[in-house]
This record gives structure tokens, sequence and C-alpha cells, in this order.
């Protein structure tokens, strides 16, 4: 799967998840499950796999965010979702991909919808 990269800036907020965790959401008839999500100022691939490392499985990043303001995307989106009751603790929230860019645009509605493609 790749990356959807939207918006515009230096910093990222991203989110991924571990296969384990949807293939568990969707056996248990869940369709939201385990998603990570963060921010930084540098390369977000980098910052993910610093994270996971030692990880059994990879992770899949499907969503990164660009922006001039990381810290406060990331708390904006974690404040919504954390209001639905959807937080696992830290970063870890039960939600889809999905979710997270249709609350982003919802919020940033400037971000054009022609040619996204869909997210799981």
């Amino acid at each position: 799967m790749n990356t959807l990269i939207i918006g515009n800036g230096t910093q990222y907020v991203y989110l991924y998840y571990f296969p384990a965790d949807q293939a568990d959401a969707i056996r248990k008839g869940n369709w939201g499950f385990k998603c990570n999500i963060g921010m930084t100022e540098r390369d977000y691939k980098k910052r993910i796999s610093e994270q996971v490392h030692g990880s059994s499985e990879s992770p899949i990043i499907p969503l990164a965010i660009k922006t001039e303001d990381g810290r406060s995307l990331e708390a904006e989106i974690h404040k919504v979702l954390k209001s639905m009751d959807k937080h696992l603790g830290k970063e870890n929230f039960r939600t889809c991909p999905s979710e997270v860019l249709n609350l982003y645009l919802k919020y940033h509605p400037t971000e054009k919808m022609k040619g996204l493609p869909p997210l799981y």
C-alpha cells in the first residue's frame, strides 16, 4: 500500500498500524482498529521506523499529512478522537485511516478531495 501524502509544510502528522491489529478487528466484526497517530519535524518513515524497531511485523503507513504546525494538528486530531472515546493510550486510537483523513478534511476543507484514493 502506498502512503497518501496530502497538505503542505515541512512537518508531518502520520498514521500507521500493524496488519495483525486490522485483521483482529475484522475478525471480531469491528470497523476500527489500533492506529498510531503521531507527528514529526523530520522524515516520517524514519520516525516510525524508530518507534517500531524490534517489532515482529512491518507497519502499514497509509497516511501522512504535511503541515507547518505538526504539534497543533496532531493535538487537534487527538482531541477529536478522545472526545469520541477512541483513545487507547499514548498516541494509539481505535480508528481507521479513512476516519482520520475525513477528520482532517472536515477541519481543513481547502484540501481537494478529487483524486484521493480510498484508505482502508
